[in-house]
């Protein structure tokens, strides 16, 4: 026989709007990323701090905002009309101090490029560009360390 719980306590977080808690999630899976709980992370076989390896990225998006250090709203398509666009990019380790590049294109020209500096045991980077009017069309933000090698290439757009 199941009867009703009368007396039972309140589950944590319930009384919150979707909202609410869908930023309570992505901070809190942000918080694990950041700690290495979540998602490839830990040591790598080619790169390790004992043998001065390069830093390993571990995770990279183009988002509309940061909140916490955490990308909000991450994706391939952007309305001209939020006015700025962001890349993130999360390294660990990071074995020594190190410069990655984010180099922005439009339509495969060269907009801008942001030298980011890393330091150990790991590091988040952003960087972001303004958006105008006739920005609209396809873009992509190639990640780099200074040797020029090319970690990660991501690829969004811009529309009205």
């Amino acid at each position: 026989m199941n009867l009703p719980l009368r007396n039972t306590p309140p589950i944590p977080g319930a009384h919150c709007r979707p909202a609410r808690r869908r930023a309570i999630c992505r901070l809190a899976v942000g918080l694990l990323l950041a700690v290495g709980l979540l998602g490839p992370g830990g040591s790598s076989a080619e790169s390790s701090p004992e043998d001065g390896g390069e830093p390993v990225l571990v995770h990279s998006s183009v988002s509309e905002a940061l909140y916490a250090f955490t990308p909000v709203n991450s994706g391939v398509v952007f309305s001209v009309e939020r006015g700025s666009i962001m890349c993130f990019t999360a390294f660990d380790p990071v074995p020594a101090e190190a410069v990655v590049y984010h180099e922005w294109y439009r339509r495969d020209r060269p907009i801008a490029t942001h030298k980011l500096h890393l330091k150990p045991p790991r590091w988040s980077t952003v960087s972001s560009v303004q958006l105008r009017d006739a920005d609209k069309g396809p873009w992509r933000v190639e990640i780099k360390l200074e040797n020029g090698k090319l970690l990660r290439t991501l690829r969004f757009s811009v529309i009205d």
